[in-house]
């Protein structure tokens, strides 16, 4: 009969895990799994192995077929006997990047040294580890014992290692290895690859740090520029508005001239108007006057033919007193009429004035063409800060232009 592995038991009273090797016929033991008695099978030729009692009612398979979880808890109780037995251990590791053998010798167990199956510990999240040796209550080694599943490096802290179940109990049960050099199943890579992998990491990190800061300066000079062309085109954009704004200004005034001389004219030819109405009345007024004197004297020619030569000079006396009274007359309505010219004058001079005001007010709010603010237009402003931080003028409580200066600039060069 063959025997793939040699499992190990447990002793009857004291309750210790022991493999084939070390176990001997005068001591009981009973199975981890079904807690039957074994027989203890140490001959010179195969090597030692437990086996149960023929029980064809009940079977237990646990050493003749074991499953994968039997051999995988029989390995995790081979790797806390070797270490509680202090027999020496060391783990041999292969690099996947070089191909060479790392050896790690494990230290023998000290009186504050304590073997734990199954420990909990946190490490990026909770975490159970098949075999941990503990030292003065911390952590110092974790041991997986890999079947099917390998673990994961991140899920376990250094220096952890991975034994295969089925090696570990064939090299527990050699009695030819006074040593125990177990390999090490982990993919990893030995300290001088990781030493030269951080170098050329590094290099690369270098290079790409320097790749990335001329792609940085690169697209800066190109931000830079794209920033230059957008400050060009506003300026230019602004530079445009601002010439528009002074045409449209110009425009604006030079309908506003226009206007103002329409006006003048208007004025012009309602004072011509008024004067020829006013001479046109004069004329009629002389008319009617020579007329007038024109009939007065045919009387008076009539009654001088009528009257005698002794009257003539009473005649003459009142002629002259009639002609004083009537050149009174005249001069007193040619100085009501002076009088009244004069006060059209007049009114017309307020009425001029009145529009002249009216202008200059229109003038003082008037909004400025480029902030749009009725801005202060005093020729002696007196500026000051107002309670909002707002510079205002303290005569006439106006706002400050504050594009007054290109205002000034343009009206210098082109008005």
């Amino acid at each position: 009969m063959s025997h793939v592995l040699s499992l190990g038991a447990i002793k009857k009273y004291t309750n210790e895990y022991v493999n084939p090797k070390m176990a001997n016929k005068k001591d009981e033991y009973v199975c981890l799994d079904c807690n039957k008695d074994l027989i203890l099978c140490q001959g010179e030729i195969v090597r030692p192995y437990f086996r149960h009692k023929v029980d064809s009612v009940n079977p237990c398979h646990h050493y003749s077929n074991p499953t994968e979880t039997q051999i995988h808890k029989d390995g995790k109780m081979v790797m806390k006997s070797l270490l509680e037995h202090k027999i020496p251990i060391s783990f041999i590791r292969n690099c996947c990047c070089c191909k060479k053998n790392e050896e790690y010798e494990m230290p023998e167990m000290t009186e504050t040294s304590k073997i734990e199956l199954e420990y909990r510990f946190e490490y990026n999240g909770q975490k159970i580890a098949d075999v941990a040796y503990n030292d003065n209550g911390e952590l110092f080694c974790i041991f997986e014992i890999c079947n099917t599943h390998k673990t994961r490096s991140e899920d376990r802290p250094e220096p952890w290692f991975e034994i295969d179940a089925e090696t570990l109990i064939k090299m527990a049960n050699d009695n030819s290895m006074s040593q125990i050099k177990i390999p090490c199943i982990r993919c990893e890579k030995c300290e001088a690859c990781m030493e030269e992998l951080q170098i050329k990491e590094r290099e690369r990190m270098e290079k790409s740090q320097i790749k990335e800061r001329e792609r940085m300066e690169k697209s800066q000079i190109k931000e830079r520029k794209r920033m230059e062309k957008l400050q060009m085109e506003e300026r230019k954009r602004i530079k445009i508005l601002q010439i528009e704004e002074r045409m449209r200004i110009e425009r604006e005034r030079m309908k506003e001239r226009e206007r103002m001389k329409e006006r003048e004219r208007m004025k012009e030819r309602e004072r011509m108007k008024e004067r020829e109405r006013m001479e046109r009345e004069r004329m009629e007024r002389e008319r009617i006057e020579r007329e007038r004197m024109e009939r007065e004297r045919m009387k008076e020619k009539k009654e001088l033919l009528n009257m005698s030569e002794e009257d003539e000079r009473t005649i003459e006396l009142e002629k002259k007193k009639r002609i004083e009274i009537e050149n009174e007359r005249i001069k007193q309505n040619e100085r009501i009429e002076n009088e009244r010219i004069k006060q059209n004058e007049i009114i017309e001079r307020e009425k001029e004035r009145e529009r002249e005001n009216n202008q200059i007010i229109l003038e003082k709010d008037k909004r400025c063409g480029m902030c749009n603010i009725n801005y202060c237009k005093c020729d002696k402003p007196n500026f000051i800060k107002n309670k909002y931080n707002k510079t205002i003028c303290n005569s006439c409580k106006k706002y400050k232009c504050v594009c007054v200066r290109i205002t000034e600039f343009y009206k210098k060069k082109y008005i």
